[in-house]
């Protein structure tokens, strides 16, 4: 993944707006020129009160016309800022890396290439940028050799600039892409800059007039001179032309504003055979709309994207309203995400574009969930993305924890950067450990010494007793804890249960009732429980409850011999062994369950195996534990936390429990929670 998006061309777009301001008047820079002239002779008696006289006289003007430049410059920020064009003033760093952007065409600048006083510039500072690179060409090649240095290597490419030429009537609304964007699916970052200026009203109708004149002069030398048919395309301009003219004169929408301009896009190669290998890439998927003109004058042409720069030629001028050139929506492009954060992928719609997904930004900014389901069809590859999150967010900090039932991601742990910092624990198999997924330890109870239960709390502070009311959430957070064990173990032998034995009348009340005279405390274990519902199948006055209680019993006794339900039944007396052995300071947690036997899809539940039966209850309490493992981090430490297979969660009442808290806690714990799955309804239902 990383080799990737090395080699990829995916870049993010930016469009810098540079508007000549108008010049000055004729007369106040007379003014000001007169005035500086008699300053010479100020102190003299005549001539110094005709100089105070025009100094005073220039100095009013220079006012007036400081006065209607400020809102000329007002009326442009704000069309700009408006809709259509949405931009910004450009910050100091913005123009610095325009300045150096245009000068170093075809080099490796980043964007953040900005250098200490940014944007401060002057008119003498502007020669710095010749040092920048060397341009070299040679005549006739029809391209600019680019070398420079950057951050200490130096690199050389080839830049051949293309003007757009000859244009087919452009159909807008478009059934193609914005003229200006055909080229981005080809993947490579292409620079355009374009000169555009904006006819008024009074000028548009004198050219359009002063063409009429001569389409009826040709006419009338076709007609009365030589007495012949003329051509039709004739015709075709004359009508073209009075349509214009309609237009302007009766629009008031300012869309049929006409303008002129030139469009140049430079194409970078490493070599000149590659520059010329994308120039004919480009060329052909413009074509046959819009022919891309090679022009000879390749090194002014380059200079002209430079600032301040003056025109290369004026051939291939295009002439159009402002809707076809807005057509072009150059600074159209596929954008997703952050500009921060992981890198997820690129965009494969209109252009490639980096995907970036800042994976706290929920927790940090916008203060909402950290939950994010991945939903899509087996093979589609949502354990690898997921994986590759976590590779990023782990080396970037966080701490991670994986439940991979299947293992490939246990893998993870064996690359060198994660050498000494992830380790990999097998909750199934022959490495397992009796009672490693005991729901009576795998739950653990609050810490008193946690911030919710500090005096100081926001929340306690308003109480009339802060410390007993600390107390009080303590105890009731800690009979909750217990509640919840109970829960869980009754959930997870149900889910050991044929489909026989669960809808047998008095299944639910057994498993209860069983639960609930062993306690919720955490040095209990499921074996207890067992124990608990033969003991009911002796000794419950009512005969169905002991026929039902015993086939409970017999069922759940021969499913806890099997090999796959050790770590689930710890030996008796004990509450098992592996639970609470978790080293903190580890950052990646690969929790696998080799051997596991998943049922085979639209195989109905009574024909599972005993085996494969085990897969829900030992996949429930995995996601117990893996959730377990990341709230017990510090709060306010970055944490991912990856469940797959998460299916087997929303079966089931506790299941649905743990969905629940990793949606609703996930922002207050700061864990961004990757949950997998083939159907939104395992998260959405």
């Amino acid at each position: 993944q990383q080799h990737a998006m090395l080699w990829s061309n995916a870049t993010i777009k930016g469009r810098y707006w540079g508007i000549e301001l108008p010049h000055r008047s004729a007369l106040g820079a007379g003014l000001d020129y007169l005035a500086h002239t008699l300053g010479y002779v100020a102190n003299w008696p005549l001539l110094g009160a005709l100089s105070s006289l025009i100094t005073g006289w220039a100095d009013d003007a220079f006012a007036r016309e400081e006065d209607a430049l400020a809102g000329h410059l007002a009326a442009l920020e704000r069309i700009m800022a408006g809709r259509g064009v949405n931009a910004a003033p450009a910050s100091p760093a913005a123009i610095d890396y325009l300045l150096r952007r245009s000068a170093t065409i075809g080099l490796p600048l980043a964007a953040g290439g900005a250098t200490a006083g940014a944007g401060d510039w002057e008119e003498t500072d502007v020669a710095a940028l010749e040092d920048l690179t060397d341009l070299t060409l040679t005549p006739g090649d029809g391209y600019t050799t680019v070398s420079g240095v950057v951050e200490g290597r130096r690199y050389t490419g080839a830049v051949i600039v293309l003007t757009v030429g000859r244009m087919a009537p452009l159909p807008i609304p478009e059934r193609m892409l914005p003229w200006q964007v055909i080229g981005d699916p080809s993947g490579e970052p292409l620079e355009w800059s374009d000169r555009i200026e904006l006819h008024d009203k009074a000028r548009t109708i004198r050219t359009m007039r002063s063409l009429t004149g001569k389409i009826e002069s040709q006419f009338d030398h076709y007609t009365v001179e030589h007495d012949q048919v003329p051509p039709k395309e004739l015709a075709e301009q004359h009508a073209r032309v009075q349509d214009v003219i309609s237009d302007v004169e009766e629009d008031h929408s300012g869309l049929s504003t006409r303008t002129s301009g030139w469009y140049r896009v430079a194409i970078v190669g490493a070599t000149p055979d590659e520059a010329r290998k994308k120039v004919a890439g480009l060329r052909e998927m413009y074509y046959p709309h819009i022919a891309l003109e090679q022009e000879h004058g390749q090194f002014q042409l380059l200079r002209e994207f430079i600032p301040g720069e003056p025109l290369a030629n004026i051939a291939n001028k295009r002439h159009m309203d402002v809707e076809a050139v807005a057509a072009g929506m150059a600074t159209v492009g596929d954008r997703i995400g952050d500009r921060r954060g992981v890198v997820l992928g690129e965009t494969s719609s209109i252009a490639p574009r980096p995907v970036i997904w800042d994976l706290f930004a929920a927790h940090e900014i916008k203060h909402k969930s950290g939950l994010t389901p991945i939903v899509a069809v087996p093979g589609s590859g949502k354990t690898f993305m997921a994986g590759m999150i976590v590779y990023q967010a782990v080396r970037a900090g966080a701490y991670g924890v994986i439940h991979d039932p299947s293992g490939p991601l246990k893998e993870l742990a064996n690359l060198p950067e994660f050498r000494d910092i992830a380790r990999v624990y097998a909750l199934t198999g022959r490495d397992s450990r009796p009672g490693a997924l005991n729901p009576y330890r795998v739950i653990i109870d609050p810490r008193r010494e946690d911030p919710e239960y500090d005096t100081l709390h926001p929340d306690l502070m308003r109480a009339a007793d802060p410390y007993a009311a600390a107390q009080a959430k303590y105890d009731a957070d800690m009979r909750a804890a217990a509640a919840e064990r109970v829960e869980v173990a009754v959930s997870v032998l149900k889910m050991m249960l044929t489909e026989r034995h669960l809808h047998l009348e008095h299944t639910e009340s057994v498993l209860h009732l069983a639960a609930n005279r062993v306690g919720g405390d955490r040095d209990h274990n499921l074996g207890e429980v067992l124990d608990a519902i033969k003991t009911i199948g002796q000794d419950d006055p009512d005969q169905a409850v002991r026929t039902c209680a015993a086939g409970i019993y017999q069922q759940l006794e021969l499913m806890s011999r099997l090999a796959e339900a050790r770590v689930l039944f710890p030996e008796a007396g004990t509450v098992g062994s592996g639970v609470d052995d978790f080293d903190a300071d580890i950052r990646l947690t690969i929790l696998t369950m080799p051997g596991l036997q998943l049922p085979p899809e639209g195989v109905p539940s009574s024909q599972w195996t005993p085996q494969q039966r085990m897969t829900a209850p030992l996949m429930h309490m995995a996601a117990w534990l893996a959730n377990r493992l990341v709230y017990e981090k510090p709060r306010h430490v970055r944490k991912v936390l990856f469940l797959d297979e998460n299916k087997y969660l929303e079966s089931t009442g506790a299941g649905r429990t743990l969905n629940l808290r990793i949606a609703r806690d996930s922002r207050k714990f700061k864990v961004r929670a990757l949950v997998c799955s083939q159907l939104p309804d395992d998260f959405l239902g």
